[in-house]
C-alpha cells in the first residue's frame, strides 16, 4: 500500500494541508520552521493508518488535537486516499479497489445540558470517516494482513522508555506506529526479539532452530552487506546477553554502547525489519538477501513509513546519505520524513519536498518545484539556504554581512587606488574569512 494524497483539516497548529503524491515509493520531505505542525502532521498519519478502532492504545487526548479557533461544526480530519500495490493481493484477507480512502475524524459533541457541570464537557471521540473502504471494523484485519506503515518519532532509542507502552505490543498496527506519539517511548523490543531468535536458534529441542539460524544469518547480512552504518562499522555478533558491532578499527563495542546517530538510525532499522517479518511472512522478507552477491542486499516489500526529524543526532555528512541508504535498502517503500536540514532534501530528486508553513507567516503550505527544489537537491548549503524555504537571512548572521560589505566597500578603494596602508591590512584579513567573496 502506498498514500496516493492526504488532506488534513483542523488538527492542532495545522489549518488545511494536502499532499499528493505522483511516484509514492520513495524519498518525500517536510520541512518548516519550529512549531509549523511537522510532528503533528506524522502524529495525524499515523492516526489515520492506524484506524479509529485502535486510537484507544495511542493514549492520546484527542480533545487536545482539536486547533484552536476551529468551530464545533468545522471538520476536525484525516483523509488518505490509499493506492494498492499489487503485492497487497497477494497478502491481504481482503481484495479492496486499485484506490480507497481510509480516515478519521475527531468529533466534538455537545453535552446534554444539566445543572451537573460535570456532565456540561464536551465530549471528544475518534470515529472513521464515511468514505473509509472498507468499514473501521474490517480495516484493522486488513491492515495486519499484509498493508503494512509505520511511524517512528523524534526520539528512536533502545532504553530509557517507559515500560508502560509495551501493554500495546499484541496490537501489531497500533505498535508499529507508537513510538510518533509519545517521547517515552523506546523500541527496546527489537533488541528482545534478536536476542530471543539467538536463544531459540540455540536449542536442541526446537525443532524449527534452523529456521531461526536462518533468520538471524540474513538479518546479519542484510545489515553488513547493506552498509547501513558508516566507516566500515559491522554487526559482528548477536548472542542472548548483547548485540555487539566493531567499527573500522575493529574495536568491539556493545550496541548500547554506540553513539546517538548510530542508536537512532539502528533502532529505527532494526524495528523496521522486526515490523515487517511481523505483517509479512519472514521468507519473503529475505528473499533478495539469500540471493547474495552485490545489488542484492535489500528489502523489495511495498509499504509506508514516517519518520519525525530524521536528522536528529545525525553529523551532516550522514544526514546527506541517510535517504539515498534507506531508498536503496528499501526501495519500495514511501518513505514520508520530516526534517530541519535541507541536507536531507539531496535524496528527494524521485521523490518531493514540502512545507509547513509557521502560524503567521505569509508563506503558503504546500509543494516546492521548480527552481527551490533543484536548489534544494543539488545546490550547496548556501543556495538551499538561499531559497529561505528555511526562513530569511539564515544563511549569514547579521554581523556577517556587514563584514562582507565592508570587504565590498574595501575591494573598491583597492580598485580605485584610494586605500590606505592601516585599509590594506584589514581588507586581507577580510579576504581570508570570506574568500569566496574577495573576487566579487
Amino acid at each position: 500500500m502506498y498514500i496516493q494524497s492526504l488532506k488534513i483539516n483542523n488538527i492542532r497548529s495545522i489549518h488545511h494541508f494536502e499532499m499528493k503524491f505522483e511516484n509514492p515509493a520513495g524519498w518525500h520531505v517536510v520541512i518548516g520552521d519550529n512549531g509549523a505542525g511537522k510532528s503533528t502532521f506524522v502524529k495525524a498519519v499515523s492516526l489515520a493508518l492506524v484506524g479509529a478502532e485502535k486510537a484507544i492504545y495511542l493514549r492520546q487526548d484527542f480533545k487536545k488535537w482539536i486547533r484552536i479557533g476551529s468551530g464545533i461544526d468545522d471538520d476536525k480530519k484525516i483523509e488518505l486516499e490509499i493506492l494498492r500495490d499489487n503485492r497487497d493481493v497477494k497478502y491481504a484477507n481482503t481484495k479492496p479497489p486499485s484506490n480507497y480512502n481510509i480516515g478519521v475524524s475527531i468529533i466534538e459533541k455537545e453535552p446534554r445540558k444539566t445543572d451537573n457541570a460535570a456532565t456540561n464537557t464536551t465530549l471528544t471521540t475518534v470515529e472513521a470517516l464515511e468514505s473509509t473502504f472498507p468499514k473501521h471494523y474490517e480495516l484493522a484485519e486488513l491492515l495486519i494482513s499484509g498493508y503494512f506503515s509505520a511511524a517512528f518519532g523524534p526520539y528512536r532509542r533502545f532504553t530509557g522508555g517507559n515500560t508502560d507502552w509495551s501493554a500495546i505490543s499484541p496490537y501489531p498496527t497500533a505498535e508499529a506506529h507508537i513510538s510518533a506519539f509519545g517521547e517515552d517511548v523506546m523500541l527496546a523490543e527489537c533488541i528482545n526479539w534478536l536476542k530471543n531468535l539467538r536463544t531459540l536458534s540455540n536449542e536442541p529441542a526446537n525443532k524449527d532452530r534452523e529456521k531461526y539460524k536462518t533468520l538471524l544469518v540474513d538479518f546479519v547480512n542484510f545489515i553488513n552487506q547493506g552498509e547501513i552504518l558508516p566507516h566500515n562499522s559491522k554487526l559482528k555478533l548477536i548472542t542472548s546477553q548483547d548485540i555487539l558491532f566493531s567499527d573500522g578499527n575493529s574495536n568491539v563495542v556493545s550496541i548500547m554502547e554506540l553513539s546517538d546517530g548510530y542508536r537512532s538510525v539502528l533502532s529505527m532499522t532494526f524495528d523496521l525489519i522486526r515490523q515487517l517479518t511481523i505483517f509479512f511472512p519472514k521468507a519473503d522478507v529475505f528473499v533478495n538477501v539469500r540471493k547474495g552477491g552485490p545489488g542484492n542486499y535489500f528489502i523489495d516489500l511495498p509499504g509506508v513509513v514516517i519518520i519525525d526529524e530524521i536528522d536528529a543526532h545525525l553529523h551532516p555528512t550522514w544526514q546527506q546519505e541517510i535517504g539515498n541508504t534507506l531508498t536503496r535498502l528499501f526501495p519500495k517503500i514511501q518513505f514520508i520524513v520530516t526534517t530541519h536540514s535541507p541536507l536531507v532534501c539531496r535524496a528527494a530528486e524521485k521523490g518531493s519536498i514540502w512545507r509547513l508553513a509557521a502560524p503567521g507567516n505569509d508563506n503558503e503550505s504546500g509543494e516546492i518545484t521548480g527552481i527551490e527544489k533543484g536548489r534544494l537537491i543539488n545546490g550547496n548549503i548556501l543556495d538551499a539556504y538561499g531559497t529561505e524555504v528555511f526562513g530569511e537571512n539564515v544563511s549569514i548572521s547579521e554581523e556577517a554581512n556587514e563584514k562582507m560589505n565592508r570587504l565590498a566597500e574595501l575591494n573598491i578603494k583597492s580598485i580605485m587606488g584610494e586605500i590606505r596602508e592601516s585599509e590594506k591590512k584589514e581588507l586581507q584579513n577580510l579576504k581570508t574569512i570570506f574568500p569566496s567573496e574577495k573576487s566579487k
